[in-house]
């Protein structure tokens, strides 16, 4: 008992840290740099996050005061911020994809696919690199034995930390590592998109768009890492110098349907060729099975409609956590997780 409220104590620490010492700085700077960094909105929060809301939240999983990952209400002017952009930069990238009544999706515009693209891979750049920053941070502290610094990073108090470092010391360099190559993949694609986006050129990456007529279920934005294809073959390998295929992909609801928009490098073409064919050839029913593990599964970045959890039954939502929590430090096949509710009905 007493190393399970350490243990909590610990990793509520560590989620104190990412919310309070998150890095802020313009992924697309500096030049041209103005009005400082802001919270931008990884999912556009009038009416893509506005169509979820109700009484002005949506939910995505958080950590509760226990500690577990549960889906909980978040305000929507919170829900998918980050501090990647200031606010010349994030207003001039995606005010194209800013939907309304004078910007439409065009699920064939090459530039609309390109700039979801990018923010979906900018949040997830983002989140990597600070995953990175708090491991570096830690681990030296933890390798100089500086307990009371290390006390005052996490908030904790001497024995705690004492505790923490001796963990640290065996479980972060591993993790750092494979941390650190993930940075610099996800910063690669990153910049390839902010590349294709500046110049107006679109050759770099194919796309795929799918839709499922629904009512407002969920919207995401992730970059994400299709490791099996959708009859549980593995894609790849899980080697670290694996040349990852990863996804940008966005989701959200508009105008009676929920789309999902999914871009990759196309030096990944024939690696994700048969996963590809698997999507464009599902019947929308099936479709929708598949969208709901994806998120579940792949996105931590993701908001579901309170009028669709609240009506879901409660072991129907115990299972979209249970899912989310076995799934959070790797993939598993579609074909091992149980069918998820979520569109169900809701069309």
């Amino acid at each position: 008992m007493k190393a399970s409220k350490t243990r909590q104590r610990i990793l509520a620490a560590m989620v104190r840290w990412d919310k309070d010492h998150a890095l802020a700085e313009c992924l697309a700077g500096p030049a041209e740099c103005n009005g400082g960094v802001i919270k931008a909105h990884s999912i556009q929060n009038a009416v893509i996050l506005e169509s979820l809301a109700d009484h002005g939240e949506v939910f995505m999983f958080r950590h509760d005061k226990s500690t577990l990952l549960k889906l909980q209400r978040i305000g929507r002017k919170r829900a998918s911020v980050f501090t990647g952009f200031c606010q010349y930069h994030d207003t001039r990238l995606f005010r194209e994809i800013d939907f309304g009544a004078s910007v439409r999706f065009d699920p064939a515009s090459d530039r609309q696919r390109c700039l979801l693209a990018l923010r979906a891979a900018s949040r997830t750049y983002w989140a990597k690199y600070n995953q990175m920053l708090f491991n570096t941070s830690a681990l030296r502290l933890c390798r100089e034995s500086r307990i009371g610094a290390l006390q005052e990073l996490l908030n904790l108090d001497t024995n705690d930390a004492a505790s923490w470092a001796k963990y640290a010391l065996v479980r972060i360099p591993p993790r750092l590592l494979g941390v650190q190559r993930a940075k610099a993949r996800l910063e690669r694609t990153y910049k390839s998109l902010l590349h294709q986006a500046t110049i107006g050129k679109y050759h770099l990456f194919d796309n795929l768009v799918l839709s499922i007529d629904s009512k407002p279920v969920a919207a995401a934005a992730e970059v994400f890492n299709p490791e099996f294809d959708l009859l549980g073959r593995r894609i790849g390998t899980t080697q670290l110098n694996e040349d990852v295929a990863d996804v940008a992909c966005s989701v959200f609801y508009l105008a009676g349907k929920t789309w999902c928009t999914m871009s990759y490098h196309r030096r990944f073409k024939d690696k994700l060729l048969g996963w590809r064919n698997q999507f464009e050839g599902m019947h929308p029913t099936l479709f929708g099975d598949v969208l709901a593990k994806l998120l579940v599964i792949h996105f931590e970045n993701a908001a579901f409609s309170p009028m669709r959890i609240d009506k879901m039954p409660p072991s129907e939502v115990a299972t979209m956590e249970q899912v989310f929590r076995t799934t959070i430090n790797g993939a598993v096949p579609y074909t091992s997780v149980p069918h998820l509710h979520l569109f169900d009905g809701y069309t």
